[in-house]
């Protein structure tokens, strides 16, 4: 319950930001239909998540009502890992029941939402969520389906649809969606476990199609004319600093909340036993180590690839997600192992409750006193900017910093008139001056 009054707390007092501003004014001008494909033409090849993200822009026209497209994400997310838990429930015959699913799927939400490593960005930038939230949904709902029994021309398309807008909508996560699948794909017939190998096929037909669309379209050689221009080895080592970064400084920061929230995932295990013992943990502990360096850093590399840097921390979402399965799954084996007694269980598992939400508690109390002066200030700069257009004002104006935006993305500008973040907000209120933070 804290988690969504926060997560609502964010989601009332976020505002229009950067880019959104662009994709805004862009869909007030052109349409949904032609803005995406001035994007696509000139800029942005992810035509999938830009679609959807125009189509939000389409009705919600100020900064005020952005909790409509949040409660939507997390809505379409919560359904995705619901349905993802229940086939899994029906897969491997857990026996996990309704409610405990629903709970844990929830549970599972917060854990990915910790394990962000920009949440900012990838949970309250519009433009940014489509590219990096929603895919994430579009993978797991298109994974439930796969290991659904029931075959529906249905759930066949919703597939597709899944593949088509991972495919278009983030080059970092369709690396990550073949090479996760492939790997499922291979456990899956190895242990003889039933699922619909043509449907499997079916995503990734889609996820490339999707892909393809992308990669050929006009604005992405554009799009790389912006980037640096490095050699292999200069890529290599951009990629080499970026692992060091990622477990030296990212990983640390997140590996004791993220077991905090994972444990209560050893209750699920706990009612599913095996006669597996302490040692199948340990053995699966330095497996799943494995798996997150090999497969974080293929992630990584990836990226260094397409962007010729490692990219912003949004871009990482698929190791976030991939942090989250393996601590989930993790501590459900240790569960399912009977590491932990029963008695030591629920104790263990009812601090956890009682420490995150203290946690919480105090993180929403902070965020509506920080993010109520983040807004107002943000409402009033708008005020001002809207007088100065009608004004026709032709010097360059000179605004007050906004104060922190606490979790959220700040709609902060630069002291630089001709940097792209002021020339947007230019742009979108049609000012005839610059814009520029006040030195």
């Amino acid at each position: 319950m804290l988690l969504f009054i926060l997560y609502i707390v964010l989601s009332v007092y976020n505002r229009f930001s950067h880019d959104d501003l662009q994709y805004l004014k862009s869909v007030q001008l052109n349409g949904i239909i032609d803005s995406t494909l001035l994007n696509y033409s000139n800029w942005n090849t992810r035509w999938a998540a830009v679609l959807l993200a125009n189509t939000f822009f389409s009705f919600i026209s100020t900064g005020t009502l952005l909790w409509i497209f949040h409660l939507t994400t997390l809505a379409v997310l919560l359904v995705s890992v619901v349905a993802l838990f229940s086939s899994v429930n029906k897969t491997f015959m857990l026996r996990i029941k309704s409610n405990q699913q629903r709970l844990f799927s929830l549970l599972f939400v917060f854990l990915l939402w910790f394990n962000t490593f920009s949440i900012g960005d990838v949970w309250f930038w519009l433009n940014a969520s489509c590219m990096y939230l929603w895919n994430v949904s579009a993978f797991f709902l298109a994974i439930a389906f796969i290991l659904s029994q029931n075959k529906t021309g249905i759930k066949s398309l919703l597939i597709s649809l899944s593949g088509i807008y991972i495919g278009g909508s983030s080059e970092p996560f369709v690396i990550f969606t073949i090479a996760i699948s492939a790997m499922f794909y291979v456990i899956l017939r190895k242990h003889n476990i039933p699922f619909s190998g043509i449907l499997f096929f079916v995503f990734a037909l889609s996820v490339l199609a999707g892909f393809a669309v992308s990669f050929f379209g006009q604005g992405n050689s554009i799009r790389q004319q912006a980037l640096p221009d490095t050699s292999f080895v200069e890529r290599n080592f951009i990629f080499i600093k970026a692992v060091v970064k990622l477990w030296a400084l990212y990983m640390p920061q997140k590996i004791v909340g993220s077991l905090l929230i994972a444990f209560p995932f050893a209750v699920a295990g706990a009612a599913c036993k095996s006669k597996a013992g302490p040692s199948h943990v340990r053995t699966l502990l330095v497996t799943i180590a494995g798996m997150l360096l090999f497969f974080s850093s293929l992630m990584l590399y990836s990226i260094v690839i397409i962007m010729s840097e490692a990219g912003p921390e949004r871009a990482w979402t698929s190791i976030s997600v991939l942090l989250s399965m393996c601590m989930a799954y993790l501590f459900f084996e240790t569960g399912r192992a009977g590491v932990f007694s029963a008695n030591g269980l629920s104790k263990f598992y009812a601090s956890c409750i009682i420490l995150l939400s203290a946690i919480l508690l105090l993180v929403v109390l902070n965020q509506i006193t920080v993010l109520k002066t983040y807004a107002a200030a943000y409402d009033m700069r708008m005020l001002v900017l809207k007088n100065i257009a009608s004004k026709k004002i032709h010097t360059t104006v000179y605004l007050p910093k906004l104060p922190s935006s606490g979790l959220l993305r700040s709609a902060e500008i630069t002291i630089d008139s001709s940097y792209f973040t002021n020339q947007q907000l230019k742009y979108f209120y049609d000012l005839p001056a610059d814009v520029a933070i006040r030195p």
